[in-house]
C-alpha cells in the first residue's frame, strides 16, 4: 500500500501478539512498548540488524536479571 504507518501497525500488532501464546495478554502489552521503540529504531535507521541486536540486548538483560534473582533465592524456579 506504499503506507509506513499501515506497516508499522501491522509490525506491532504481529510483534506484540507473537508474545501471547506463552505468556498471556499481560505479556503482549508488556510487548508492545517495546515494541513501538524497535518500529523506530526501524524507520530511523532503516536497518533490520539494529532491531535485531535491540532485541537481543533487552531479551539478554532480561535473563540475566531473573538467572541473578533465581541464584539468590529471589524468584521461584
Amino acid at each position: 500500500t506504499g503506507s509506513t504507518r499501515l506497516a508499522a501497525a501491522v509490525s506491532l500488532a504481529s510483534f506484540a501478539f507473537a508474545h501471547l501464546g506463552g505468556w498471556g495478554w499481560s505479556q503482549v502489552l508488556f510487548a508492545a512498548v517495546p515494541g513501538v521503540v524497535l518500529i523506530g529504531f526501524f524507520l530511523k535507521k532503516r536497518s533490520l540488524g539494529v532491531v535485531i541486536i535491540a532485541h537481543f540486548l533487552t531479551d539478554l538483560v532480561g535473563l540475566l536479571g531473573a538467572a541473578a534473582a533465581h541464584a539468590q533465592g529471589l524468584q521461584p524456579g
